[in-house]
């Protein structure tokens, strides 16, 4: 019995290493691909088709010292003839030879395993991938390596039919913080208001609005290759108030010490839109977008006076306003990671204009028939945002 079983084990071992197939792996030929990523991922190759436990791999150093010897480049070999005669240089059973291309942000890979002795496909392996070259390594690669392991007919020629196609697509969504700064412009009719009543007497200055800090959540939602869906929300707000100060007047009823005025303006806004991607790189996409927002503002404004004589006062309002308008931007996003990305975003803001018509009370300026402040607020100006992203 227990030579019987000694026997099988010695069988099946032999039998098992029958079944392992020496084999070699030429260098993925490039199109639209930089020849060392090519390379790279030809490595990636090797490795995975040994990890299948079907294959022994010739491993690229003895591969080229072999065929250095011979005199044999294997540059520019793609044809069935040519690798099969690396393939009988090597002594190898098998060979592997294929393509790796890229258009735009699609990768399309397509293998052929050869029989050397008889200069025939016996499989091919095809897969078309839409993402980072990173993907195609960690993910694309394994799939396919598995796919040549497998048990399958023999073609009869080169013109084999190919299997069907797999379209892949990983990290359909994405969420995106950003930060940053916003030069608005600040429109109103009180400075020329006050201009027709200003003599020796009225020290005035006007202050231009600051600019504003931005801070934004969006999700995207990648619909192809290129294009993508993005959602989010936005808030604008002023890094200090915008400021109005009047210093020793005297006239008629209004005879002020001291006449200090601030107003400060949020903006909020949730939009929906969509973007166009296009690859400058593996890792390096450029952005354009366009969307609908809704917009609300809201506005505080705070006076501070002191007549002639009299003590320090102060009121305030506020107001609230909302609008919808157009939202484009153009920008970069750069893939540092498999999971994550940095991006700067350009946006103008040439949409967010609110009539606002806070008339503030006849008794505060009694000379003023009617003072606004202001009348227009154009929310014009170009928002600069830098942020990270994670995929998903």
């Amino acid at each position: 019995m227990k030579r019987l079983l000694f026997l099988l084990m010695i069988f099946g071992v032999c039998y098992g290493q029958e079944n392992i197939k020496n084999i070699a792996v030429l260098d993925l030929d490039p199109t639209g691909v930089d020849e060392e990523q090519a390379r790279f991922l030809t490595d990636r190759l090797r490795a995975e088709l040994f990890k299948t436990g079907t294959f022994n791999v010739v491993e690229r150093d003895k591969m080229n010292s072999i065929l250095q010897e011979q005199g044999f480049q294997q540059s520019g070999c793609t044809s069935v003839e040519c690798a099969v005669e690396i393939g009988q240089l090597l002594n190898v059973r098998e060979m592997v030879a294929g393509t790796l291309g890229k258009i735009e942000n699609l990768y399309s890979i397509n293998l052929r395993l050869i029989d050397v002795e008889k200069g025939t496909i016996l499989k091919t392996a095809t897969r078309d991938f839409s993402g980072s070259l990173s993907d195609v390594l960690t993910r694309v690669i394994p799939d396919v390596a598995k796919k040549l392991a497998q048990p399958e007919h023999v073609a009869e020629n080169e013109t084999a039919p190919v299997e069907e196609e797999t379209n892949y697509k990983y990290y359909a969504w994405s969420v995106q913080l950003r930060y940053g700064t916003a030069n608005l412009n600040y429109k109103n009719d009180f400075n020329d208001a006050v201009k027709e009543y200003n003599d020796n007497h009225l020290l005035i200055e006007f202050d231009d609005i600051p600019a504003s800090t931005v801070g934004e959540i969006e999700i995207y939602y990648k619909i192809s290759a290129n294009w993508r869906i993005h959602s989010g929300l936005n808030i604008i707000r002023q890094s200090a108030p915008w400021k109005f100060k009047m210093d020793d007047f005297s006239l008629g009823s209004m005879q002020f010490e001291k006449l200090e005025i601030e107003r400060n303006f949020e903006f909020t806004e949730v939009f929906l839109g969509l973007d166009y991607i296009k690859p400058l790189s593996d890792k390096f996409d450029l952005v354009f977008g366009a969307g609908l927002g809704i917009y609300g503002l809201k506005t505080t404004l705070d006076n501070r006076y002191r007549l002639i004589g009299g003590d320090n006062q102060n009121s305030n309002q506020t107001k609230n306003y909302t609008n919808t308008a157009l939202n484009i931007r153009i920008g970069f996003d750069y893939r540092l990671a498999d999971k994550f990305s940095i991006f700067l975003y350009l946006d103008p803001l040439f949409a967010k204009k609110f009539k606002t018509e806070d008339k503030q009370e006849t008794t505060l300026l009694p000379d003023f028939s009617a003072i606004v402040y202001p009348e227009n607020i154009d929310g014009s100006g170009t928002l600069v945002s830098l942020g990270i992203g994670y995929l998903f």
